[in-house]
């Protein structure tokens, strides 16, 4: 009987394991996704030029 339980918390472990895994590499991805972004952001800033970003995002259009 005990040793049905061991089995039991042996396979219940192991299936804890693998969504801890699993966790951690979505987590690796989505920082890795945000980097990406922030790097990609700052790229576009750089090549456009800033007097025309300031005069489109602060013109009112009516």
């Amino acid at each position: 009987m005990v040793n049905e339980y061991a089995k039991e918390f042996a396979a219940m472990n192991h299936k804890l394991e693998i969504v801890a895994v699993l966790t951690i590499i979505l987590i690796l991805i989505n920082i890795g996704f945000i980097v990406y972004t922030v790097k990609f952001q700052k790229q576009l800033t750089g090549n456009e030029k800033g007097e025309e970003n300031n005069d489109s995002r602060n013109s009112i259009s009516v």
